[in-house]
């Protein structure tokens, strides 16, 4: 089982304690710090907040620029719960209702999560075309707020018809998701920066 070391900040003693944690699934949503290992006595040790979803997510062994994650769940409700069933078998109900999680319906079939990592993260959605040029067009917007958001979109299998942005802090990234022909993984997702959740395609993909 994979564990890694974080910063718990006591707020009885206004102490920071290395603790480890199992990256399991199993994990509590507390406060969750960014270590700085170089040594450094004045290095300056951020507290960042995971979101409720994003503790139940396999983000804690990634990154330290990562700001989230996408998956694709398919067509249908049998790759939702399909997702459910692998990462919130163990979360509690209040997470997995209706309410929890924003659905965002644009042109297209293609269902994708998106959840951020760190609680607070705003969510923009908005409609993309391209024109005869290639070049991007940029339309109304769709959602702006808090996620986690279930997006329904994508007519063609080569062109993305939304782009997302996610910002937090001082941290911004943009990418427009699709299901990439070769493997079924999310593609057009920053390296480093956003983490592609999809289960097995070949899973999601017969339903």
């Amino acid at each position: 089982m994979k564990s890694q070391n974080i910063g718990y900040f006591d707020e009885k003693t206004g102490s920071i304690d290395i603790i480890q944690i199992c990256i399991s699934g199993e994990i509590s949503v507390e406060n969750y710090y960014t270590i700085d290992e170089s040594g450094d006595p004045d290095a300056t040790v951020m507290k960042y907040k995971l979101a409720p979803h994003a503790a139940y997510l396999p983000f804690q062994e990634k990154y330290d620029g990562l700001l989230g994650g996408v998956a694709y769940v398919g067509t249908s409700e049998t790759g939702v719960l399909q997702f459910k069933k692998e990462y919130f078998s163990k979360a509690p109900n209040s997470l997995l209702t209706e309410t929890s999680i924003t659905k965002v319906n644009h042109d297209g079939d293609e269902l994708y999560y998106i959840f951020p990592k760190y609680e607070g993260t705003n969510i923009v959605i908005r409609a993309i075309t391209v024109d005869k040029n290639y070049n991007t067009i940029y339309g109304k917007t769709l959602y702006s707020g808090l996620g986690p958001v279930l997006l329904r979109a994508n007519i063609s299998d080569l062109w993305a018809n939304t782009d997302v942005t996610l910002t937090f802090k001082d941290g911004m990234v943009t990418f427009s998701p699709h299901i990439s022909l070769m493997d079924g993984s999310v593609d057009g997702l920053p390296y480093h920066n956003v983490l592609d959740l999809t289960l097995n395609w070949k899973i999601i993909l017969c339903h």
